[in-house]
């Protein structure tokens, strides 16, 4: 197994609290088969479904965004775009305000543009400029090895023009409430069902939120037939 799909293992083991033989990673090829090769480790199981947790944290999070936002409930679908319920005013407030009403991990509000492109500009000028200047002053004038400490600089005020730009960063990723409820499930899953146990669904709905994130690709892009490597590009 490559590095990435080690890392992905590892995740998947300790978000669900199993352990899969190294014999039977080797066997994954799909993401059917990952779901197959977890859910005959998981202890436990819970093969009737008394309580969909998926629904239960979306009528969660629609009740606090109601008490919160003073919206009508009806409003609040799965399909539902959350900026047209949130608006941009005092957003990040308000979702911060939300995560300590759920006491659940939301999803971080990423920056908006063109904050967004003047942060990955500055990161790339400052950073690869300093790396190249550095090889120039190496290569040309025998300067000291010192000199790479400047990509550090780059690095640095990179690092600290991202947090001045904290406040723009309003952007929901997911956007609507269905995909919103599947990253907060699957981001407080030992929490949530700790002591409920699991169904094979759910342990599906984690999969796939750790597959997404890992390889960058919508939920809606992790169907069960997709290769882990091939499809997702998971080495």
């Amino acid at each position: 197994m490559g590095l990435d799909s080690v890392e992905l293992l590892m995740e998947v083991e300790d978000t669900l609290g199993i352990e899969i033989s190294n014999l039977e990673a080797e066997k994954i090829n799909t993401v059917q088969d990952f779901y197959d090769c977890a859910w005959k480790h998981v202890s436990n199981k819970k093969l009737a479904i008394e309580k969909c947790y998926t629904q239960s944290v979306f009528y969660k999070i629609r009740q606090a965004i109601v008490e919160n936002v003073k919206v009508d409930k009806a409003s609040i679908t799965p399909k539902t775009k959350i900026a047209d319920i949130i608006t941009i005013k005092n957003r990040r407030q308000i979702w911060h305000q939300l995560e300590d009403k759920l006491q659940l991990k939301l999803p971080q509000l990423e920056l908006r543009n063109p904050y967004n492109f003047i942060l990955i500009a500055f990161g790339i000028t400052t950073i690869l400029g300093s790396f190249l200047a550095e090889l120039f002053l190496v290569k040309v004038y025998n300067a000291s090895t010192w000199v790479y400490s400047y990509s550090l600089i780059g690095i640095v005020l990179t690092t600290l023009l991202s947090k001045a730009l904290n406040p723009f960063r309003t952007n929901f990723v997911p956007t609507d409430f269905g995909e919103l409820t599947k990253n907060v499930y699957g981001n407080n899953f030992k929490l949530i069902t700790a002591e409920k146990g699991i169904t094979k669904n759910d342990l599906e709905i984690v999969i796939r939120e750790i597959l997404s994130k890992k390889c960058g690709l919508d939920l809606a892009e992790i169907t069960s037939e997709k290769t882990i490597t091939g499809d997702l590009g998971i080495n």
